[in-house]
């Protein structure tokens, strides 16, 4: 790892906006048109796609790959290994373990955390509600701001869950309403799954 000027970026990558000093790892390649933030960290191998633009003090742990046009907020954290598809927007401060794998057009909120080897192959269900931003992070399992439950768990305490967390009797109507969404989605899945003959996910 090795600090960087703002000068010599810009000599080894003419199209990369870095004006403040970054730390690199040994074999880093930038694409065109990237933008890093202030006191941004590269582990060693890590790859950015074309357009990718990282706020002020991310850091990416070794052999990050991000497809073109990724979008971090201030403060992310990725582990070694992970790879982004393109497009995907991270909010500020989420944080990623080693080996997370996101598919094209992943968003994740503010603050978000994945454990280790989280994979995200496509994002069957997204949907920006009135308090919070609800997903499928993964098989069987939905994530509601940042609180990832099974389906099973939601359906069984969302009503108190959503008190704890200060909704109304509107917005727990609401998000009951996404938690049922995705039941329906995933039944879907396992019926797909099941035709095709092919490994069901839990």
């Amino acid at each position: 790892m090795r600090f960087y000027t703002e000068a010599e970026i810009k000599e080894m990558w003419p199209r990369v906006i870095a004006p403040f000093g970054c730390e690199l790892g040994v074999g880093c390649n930038l694409g065109e048109y990237c933008f890093l933030g202030r006191h941004c960290d590269l582990g060693d191998g890590c790859k950015l796609g074309d357009g990718c633009k990282l706020g002020d003090g991310c850091k990416l742990g070794r052999g990050c790959n991000l497809g073109s046009f990724c979008n971090l907020g201030d403060g992310c954290e990725l582990g070694d290994g992970c790879k982004l598809g393109g497009s995907c927007d991270l909010g500020v401060y989420c944080n990623l373990g080693s080996g997370c794998k996101l598919a094209d057009g992943c968003d994740l909120g503010n603050g978000c955390k994945l454990d280790d080897n989280i994979v995200c192959r496509e994002p069957p269900l997204q949907i920006f509600g009135t308090r919070h931003f609800v997903y499928v992070s993964r098989p069987s399992h939905l994530t509601i701001g940042c609180v990832e439950h099974t389906l099973e768990e939601w359906v069984q305490g969302f009503e108190q869950l959503g008190k704890e967390a200060g909704y109304g009797d509107a917005q727990i109507l609401e998000y009951g309403q996404y938690i049922e969404l995705a039941i329906r989605q995933e039944i879907q899945r396992v019926q797909k799954l099941k035709r095709s003959g092919r490994r069901i996910g839990l």
